[in-house]
C-alpha cells in the first residue's frame, strides 16, 4: 500500500462509496465507509474474483495477475 497511489486511491474510492480491497504481499485489507478493517479469510483470488474494477501497482515485472481470476466486464487497470 504505497502512500502514492495505493492508500490515497482506496480511500478516496471506499469514501465514495467502493468498498476496496487492498492485497499485499502478507495482507489484505478492506477500505469501506472511512475504515479500515483486516480480512482474515480473504485471499488475493476471492479479492479480484468479487471485484468490478481491479487496480494493480506490483512493483516487479515477474508478476502477473492470473486472468483467470478476472470476472467478465471487469476492467483492469495497471498502474
Amino acid at each position: 500500500r504505497s502512500e502514492i497511489v495505493g492508500r490515497p486511491l482506496a480511500a478516496m474510492l471506499a469514501n465514495d462509496g467502493a468498498d476496496v480491497y487492498s492485497v499485499d504481499i502478507d495482507s489484505i485489507y478492506l477500505f469501506r465507509g472511512g475504515r479500515l478493517y483486516a480480512c482474515d479469510g480473504e485471499t488475493p483470488e476471492s479479492c479480484v474474483r468479487k471485484s468490478s474494477v481491479v487496480v494493480t501497482g506490483v512493483p516487479t515485472k515477474a508478476y502477473r495477475l492470473p486472468s483467470e481470476w478476472i470476472q467478465p466486464n471487469t476492467t483492469v487497470v495497471n498502474v
